[in-house]
């Protein structure tokens, strides 16, 4: 329930919410406890999330949440209430809020001021208050000492980043830890120091780490970017020290945490300068939602994390056709890539099993030991990062002569460390794929079509050019295509830095021509895409991706990503999503809705596939009269073909000596002859001459070994 302050909660109702959190869950939440008391003796309430949640296990990693150092900045608390209801409405169903809870402690202190946070609901009670400080009476007759600016690293006037001057709102206090609420988070933390620890702030969408006390970096630094550049891509936050990216800051919690705890501190800056220090309570999802991926993977990494980062299939030599498909009567080696971005390293053992007659594993269970740090990130805003490759382990999977082509087996796979398995899966589908149809948006638009609501920069095939916000390129200077491929479809091609530049403002639609799914139980879809949301990340704007089977008079969602900017490839498999029909469309959809940030997309590279013994015929492009498109043959490599068209369709007829059936009926011709290239494919241009229904069939290898009919292919029909 939203707080009676502005929206966010008192103090007392931020007292309540940690009450409901331990009565709702209170094998995993602790009660309310207090680290300490506050200068006029109000006390600093923490909980513990973890499975034995009433004691300090000495054995068990600690990430450390704190917020309202700073009075007038209720969103940090709220964030961190937020992200207890989130891991402990999960456990133990979510395996990873089950590993979370069962091998880690979360300490929460939701209001490190809670003086001064008290004074802002006397002096505003529905919320606005600006009071940054504590309340300590000074000489002079003001009030307050900046509690982000004493703490005893660097502390004190020998450095710039605070004030001696009382009155001032970065008044450092007489001493290092002159206070009682810095004394009291100090001695907590050093009962049991974090690996990691998050001291919340607002606003300015940051993402900061030590030091700040002057223009230096820790012996860390490479560390530090690879978090931050893993945060940036979550959620489009700058990240970097206090003074590369904001002003010099001496004497606060990032410094001392990292310099005499060795821990990895952190503060986010949360929420733009549009949202300020009192957000709209409409606002408070998506500032949460902003944080909670960098908040888990701090508590992930406090310790040791082992998890995969991806999978690749090689064949084992000698015991396949050496091609680069998965196929019956194959022995493979699944080879899992295993990372650990957490501060201390990690040992255990992968385990994978089948409960498929048609796949038999080897070699059930590898050890694997990876140290710390080594985590997913390539390249950070100052350039590339040197860091450790994450350990690859062969398991060894043999695949039944029988198994039906074009059939998925799903294997489990355990990651099986610190007393826990961690379950996964991994899925395979035997046999080449069929392409049916592909589109690198270079040659024409193919029957695209693109509707606006208030957009400027709405999507077009273009060239794109390289759009930066700070270190973050928000449009790609590339297309995604490898090679000499240039053009993509894209939301403005120019480049434009701020927000309402060359950008999307409103919103944008792109819409495919209509394509065929049907006759196959499933079929992949494949695309590449750029979604990129600056500054603020993709909190009030969306790149959705839907799918239609009955030329858009109904959607399906493929997919709704979060902010990347980057070139990301996706697959899905269209007929878990919904029946397939020869009355398929995709639809891409860019908002910049309310106009805040700088948004853009872009889309490349779309491939549709499936899997058959059969031949296969797809058309993409629009086929009514005179419109341009192309047909896609795929079977066996060098054979003969030729594609029929005719007026009408009829139940499948068996050919002697020829597999599948015919279903062509009425007029029937021939609309393109060829031979199947060494890959089995052809492609070949169209230009319909009839807005009519059509049917059409592809004949491989007529009157040879390998003589095939295709699907039936539905063109113009209702």
């Amino acid at each position: 329930m939203p707080g009676s302050m502005g929206g966010f909660r008192t103090l007392t109702e931020i007292g309540a919410e940690l009450d409901r959190l331990h009565n709702t869950y209170p094998s995993i939440v602790s009660a309310k406890y207090s680290i300490g008391s506050s200068l006029e003796n109000r006390p600093i309430w923490a909980v513990r999330l973890s499975d034995n949640p009433s004691v300090d296990e000495p054995n068990e990693p600690v990430a450390w949440f704190d917020a309202l150092h700073h009075a007038r900045e209720p969103m940090g608390a709220e964030a961190l209430l937020r992200l207890v209801d989130w891991i402990a409405s999960r456990y133990p169903a979510d395996p990873a809020a089950k590993r979370m809870v069962e091998t880690r402690q979360v300490v929460i202190v939701p209001c490190v001021n809670p003086d001064g946070y008290e004074y802002n609901r006397a002096t505003n009670p529905g919320g606005g208050g600006i009071w940054r400080k504590n309340r300590r009476p000074n000489a002079g007759g003001s009030f307050g000492v900046d509690l982000n600016r004493n703490y005893g690293w660097e502390w004190g006037p020998s450095h710039p980043g605070s004030s001696t001057v009382p009155s001032d709102d970065t008044y450092h206090g007489t001493a290092g830890f002159s206070e009682p609420e810095t004394r009291a988070v100090r001695d907590a933390l050093l009962a049991h120091p974090p690996g990691m620890a998050v001291s919340a702030h607002t606003y300015s969408d940051l993402w900061l780490y030590a030091w700040g006390y002057e223009q230096v970096v820790t012996q860390d630094e490479a560390r530090f970017q690879q978090y931050g550049a893993r945060v940036a891509g979550q959620n489009g936050y700058a990240y970097g020290t206090p003074w590369q990216l904001l002003y010099i800051a001496n004497g606060g919690s990032l410094d001392w945490g990292y310099g005499a705890l060795g821990s990895f501190f952190f503060s986010p800056e949360i929420g733009s300068s549009a949202d300020g220090f009192w957000p709209p309570p409409s606002r408070i999802p998506a500032l949460f939602e902003a944080v909670r991926a960098p908040f888990l993977d701090v508590v992930r990494w406090t310790g040791g994390w082992a998890e995969r980062r991806g999978t690749t299939w090689t064949q084992v030599p000698g015991l396949g056709d050496g091609d680069a498909y998965v196929e019956p009567g194959e022995t493979w080696d699944l080879v899992v890539e295993l990372a650990n971005g957490g501060v201390a390293p990690v040992n255990g053992a992968l385990t994978l099993a089948s409960s498929s007659l048609d796949a038999v594993v080897r070699n059930a269970t590898i050890p694997f030991a990876i140290g710390a740090g080594i985590l997913p990130v390539t390249a950070s805003q100052s350039g590339p990062l040197v860091r450790a490759v994450p350990i690859a382990l062969p398991l060894r999977v043999e695949f039944a002569p029988g198994a039906p082509v074009g059939s998925t087996i799903s294997l489990e796979l355990g990651i099986a460390f610190e007393g826990l398995v961690t379950p996964d899966v991994v899925s395979v589908r035997l046999g080449a794929p069929h392409v049916l149809a592909s589109d690198d948006m270079e040659v024409a638009d193919f029957g695209w079509t693109v509707t606006t609501t208030g957009a400027n920069y709405a999507f077009q095939r273009a060239v794109p050019q390289q759009t930066t916000v700070g270190a973050n390129v928000v449009q790609p200077g590339t297309d995604a295509t490898p090679g000499a491929g240039t053009r993509c479809w894209v939301t403005g091609a120019a480049a434009g830095t701020s927000v309402g530049t060359n950008d999307v403002d409103g919103t944008t639609t792109l819409t495919s021509p209509r394509f065929s799914a049907a006759g196959f139980p499933s079929v992949e879809l494949e695309y590449a895409r750029w979604f990129a949301c600056q500054p603020g990340g993709p909190l009030d704007d969306r790149l959705l991706v839907q799918v239609s089977n009955d030329d858009g008079n109904s959607w399906f969602q493929v997919e709704n990503p979060a902010n990347a900017n980057a070139w990301t490839k996706s697959t899905f498999d269209l007929g878990a999503i919904l029946p397939l029909t020869h009355r398929m469309r995709l639809r891409v959809t860019c908002a910049d809705s309310p106009n805040n940030d700088i948004t853009e997309a872009a889309l490349d590279d779309l491939v549709l596939r499936t899997w058959s013994s059969l031949p296969t015929l797809g058309a993409w492009g629009a086929t009514t009269a005179g419109s341009g498109a192309r047909l896609f043959v795929d079977g066996p490599a060098n054979r003969p073909f030729r594609v029929r068209v005719a007026t009408s369709e009829q139940a499948g007829q068996a050919t002697p000596g020829t597999q599948g059936l015919s279903y062509l009926a009425g007029t029937v011709t021939d609309l393109v002859t060829g031979t199947t290239g060494a890959d089995g494919r052809a492609i070949a241009s169209w230009t319909s001459a009839s807005s009519s229904a059509q049917y059409l069939q592809v004949l491989v290898d007529e009157g040879g070994p390998d003589a095939a009919w295709s699907n039936l292919l539905r063109v113009n029909a209702p």
